[in-house]
């Protein structure tokens, strides 16, 4: 039997039961009646029993575990990236429900959700608003939440240092492959929005994954096959070394500790309030926080490395609290050469929140897809035009921009393609009467309702241009015939 302490009561595992309680002082019910509904609630375990135990002055209830579910953090581990979208979406559903049925609460933590093989989400306890309690749900925003435990699945991060230390952390610890997802669902602000960065990220794995199997190029994958599970044990075998290492010096001089010390800190699952204090000090002190000039003559040289190290401690514990513009100015002390990669990131990372984009090219062109990921997301794509770089990113973007279709159609093949970036490429096939180009490059992407879209764009184009009557019979009843293919 396991025990520990939940939502201002306790939660009870049993062999192959699971309960839940809590004392009477803390709810407001008087008649089962009025928490009947939490039976039909879609997005839990059934419950076996409620039961108001009068004699122990406590509410009762009995979860009974479905087989095919495993807690959350197991999922994590062992879960493909595939599983993962599905999670995502299934996340952003529950959400959405929990906004609509708003008379019922539950506690979206680690303890409290299992996922199966289909990313499907199943809660143990769910209450009724007023009536019983949950703990933090009704603080925050729900998109907030959903945001939380999507950004959990895709970094290093645990569910509760994303919750005292903030989403951001997620953005310096994404899984691989999975940096520009992540950018994307912080820069998120709405369900809507939410639900189309996944949406775009399944469709894209998906095409990705048939060209996989149809080409064997695994050059054109991003997605590569990470053993996350080891990954993460070793992450965590390393903060045990490290923190039993702390301990045994707790005495010593920080020179020591350095002196010790030589690889890398990997920070991964550390206690709750203490994660930042814990995670900030050993990247400075026990990481090659800084590189090693280069140049006799360098900045870094003429500063001591005492105060790089600590206008950079500021900059992340600023970063880490959503200051910004203060975070801007610590790290702008220190050669941007010099930093660490982790520091990098969160410069660039605040750059981007204090629309100082250009700034951010300058430091680093490849941060260019963030960049335009989050101007999307904003509705502010026209300030793209006011960058200047070299970037093909950014060139092509602008050309979208003032629908220059001759820049798109010269630059496509050197940016990243998604579905949205193939539906501008056909549409400027299409403005151009290249219509067999245009179907070429949706079939390339097997994108069938691009094909389909093409094939009714010829059609038209064709109904309205003066030809033999005869041979346009023909061609308009052939386009037709290819249109209803795809149906």
């Amino acid at each position: 039997m396991y025990k520990t302490p939940f939502n201002t009561g306790t939660l009870i595992i049993d062999k192959n039961e699971i309960r839940f309680e809590i004392p009477l002082d803390r709810i407001n019910i008087h008649s089962l009646d009025k928490v009947e509904r939490l039976n039909n609630f879609p997005y839990g375990f059934p419950i076996r029993l409620m039961e108001l135990e009068r004699n122990t002055r406590t509410f009762l209830m009995c979860f009974q575990p479905e087989v095919d579910y495993i807690p959350i953090k197991k999922f994590k581990n062992i879960a493909t990236e595939e599983q993962k979208i599905l999670f995502s979406k299934e996340v952003i559903n529950l959400s959405n429900y929990l906004k609509e049925n708003n008379d019922i609460n539950s506690v979206l933590e680690t303890r409290n959700i299992f996922v199966n093989r289909e990313g499907k989400i199943k809660l143990l306890y769910r209450g009724i608003q007023g009536l019983m309690p949950a703990i933090g749900f009704n603080e925050e925003p729900l998109e907030i939440q959903a945001k939380r435990l999507i950004l959990f699945m895709f970094s290093f991060a645990k569910l509760d240092e994303l919750k005292s230390n903030g989403l951001n952390i997620a953005y310096n610890r994404s899984i691989q492959g999975w940096h520009e997802f992540v950018s994307n669902v912080l820069i998120s602000n709405t369900f809507e929005s939410l639900n189309k960065i996944v949406d775009e990220e399944f469709k894209r794995f998906n095409q990705e994954l048939k060209v996989k199997k149809s080409n064997g190029n695994m050059s054109y994958i991003k997605y590569g096959n990470i053993d996350y599970k080891t990954q993460e044990k070793k992450l965590q075998k390393e903060e045990i070394e490290d923190g039993q290492v702390e301990k045994s010096q707790s005495k010593k001089s920080k020179q020591e500790k350095v002196k010790h010390k030589k690889s890398n800190f990997k920070p991964i699952g550390i206690g709750i309030g203490t994660v930042l204090a814990i995670w900030l000090g050993n990247v400075c002190i026990n990481t090659d926080f800084f590189a090693k000039s280069t140049g006799n003559n360098s900045a870094s040289k003429l500063m001591k490395k005492e105060d790089t190290e600590e206008h950079a401690l500021k900059g992340l514990r600023y970063s880490s609290i959503q200051q910004y513009e203060d975070a801007i100015k610590e790290f702008e002390k220190v050669p941007y050469k010099s930093l660490d990669m982790e520091a990098k990131k969160s410069l660039l990372f605040a750059y981007l929140m204090t629309n100082n984009f250009q700034k951010a090219l300058n430091k680093d062109t490849d941060f260019d897809e963030s960049i335009v990921s989050y101007l999307l997301a904003k509705d502010r794509a026209k300030e793209l035009e006011k960058l200047e770089s070299k970037s093909d990113v950014i060139i092509f973007e602008q050309a979208v921009v003032r629908n220059d279709r001759e820049v798109i159609l010269k630059n496509y093949k050197k940016v990243k393609m998604n579905g949205r970036r193939e539906g501008i490429v056909s549409n400027a096939f299409v403005g151009e009467e290249k219509y067999t180009e245009a179907f070429s490059f949706a079939q390339e992407h097997n994108n069938k309702e691009l094909m389909k879209n093409i094939k009714k764009a010829e059609k038209e184009y064709y109904e309205k241009t003066e030809m033999n009557p005869d041979e346009k019979k023909v061609k308009i009843e052939n386009l037709q015939k290819e249109i209803e293919e795809f149906k």
